[in-house]
């Protein structure tokens, strides 16, 4: 699950729409099994957290993925806080100029910034809020 979702932020950075539609796909499967057979997680992010997905996979225009991929930020990083996870560091980053300068975040497991707000224009721009692991 964190690698689809990895792969849909840094598809969002390079402003490849058909790898974001294709990774959301991977991830809402993976989801899918996760609810099936895990009792342990918090239950209620589980169904936002593919509905959510469910929009990313449905959008037309990249434009479209960014809010949607806000609230999966959020949900899924609310599943990862919950959890422990082993063998693995991830960084909570941070653009504050994302939404018209509202700011918002995204998980990396790298600390160099890939901004998936900006693409090109200020793919490195941002800085890291919290280190997870």
């Amino acid at each position: 699950m964190i690698n689809a979702y990895l792969n849909i932020k840094n598809a969002l950075a390079l402003k490849n729409h058909k790898i974001i539609k294709s990774e959301a796909e991977v991830l809402i499967i993976h989801l899918r099994r996760q609810m099936n057979f895990s009792d342990g997680i918090n239950q209620p992010t589980l169904p936002a957290l593919n509905k959510t997905l469910q929009e990313i996979y449905q959008t037309v225009e990249i434009n479209e993925v960014y809010k949607p991929f806000a609230e999966v930020i959020d949900l899924f990083y609310e599943l990862l806080d919950r959890h422990e996870i082993k063998n693995l560091t991830l960084f909570r980053q941070y653009c504050p100029m994302a939404f018209h300068n509202e700011g918002d975040s995204w998980l990396s497991v790298t600390k160099e910034m890939l901004n998936p707000y900006f693409g090109e224009k200020m793919l490195n721009y941002g800085h890291i809020d919290e280190k997870i692991n």
